[in-house]
């Protein structure tokens, strides 16, 4: 039998804690992160924009994963190193898109996307999404970008810039 430790809070811990066990803890998920893919997009010289007002592919954005059961979530960080626009008057959105068996959907909110810009200095810009996709297929994901003004340039990634997609699987 272990004695009795009363604790009170005016007057601080006193006597020998009882060690603590989850193992009668139930109900709990602990969300483990089953696997991580990364890829990498090492941007040569030159800026990488689009005046489309239409999402278009940003070329070398794109990564994919297998999760190992329909109940996995997929979370992903997207970081964009040189975001910015030509022109104040104008914003760069930024969304990702999911694909199975060459079907995609937006991640995104439609128009709004996940990120957008509206700076004239080359920034950083990180994004993060949450996906469900209920499939064991490949799934690839891929970065498109457009501008709401055609007269102008939204910037995506900088010349000479490293630029990522981390996704993650996390256990349903």
């Amino acid at each position: 039998i272990m004695p009795l430790t009363k604790l009170n809070a005016t007057l601080g811990l006193t006597g020998t804690l009882p060690a603590v066990s989850g193992a009668n803890l139930t109900g709990i998920s602990a969300g483990k992160i089953l696997q991580i893919q990364q890829t990498y997009h090492d941007q040569g010289s030159s800026n990488v924009g689009t005046n489309s007002t239409s999402f278009v592919d940003i070329t070398g954005m794109t990564d994919t994963i297998t999760a190992s059961a329909t109940s996995s979530k997929i979370f992903g960080i997207v970081v964009l190193n040189g975001h910015a626009v030509q022109n104040t008057a104008i914003n760069s959105i930024c969304t990702m898109q999911r694909g199975i068996g060459g079907s995609f959907t937006d991640m995104g909110s439609g128009n709004y996307g996940l990120a957008h810009n509206y700076h004239t200095t080359f920034g950083t810009t990180c994004f993060t999404f949450l996906d469900s996709p209920n499939s064991t297929a490949e799934l690839t994901y891929k970065l498109q970008a457009k501008c709401d003004n055609s007269s102008y340039t939204a910037y995506i990634m900088r010349g000479n810039s490293r630029n990522s997609i981390t996704l993650f699987e996390i256990e349903g």
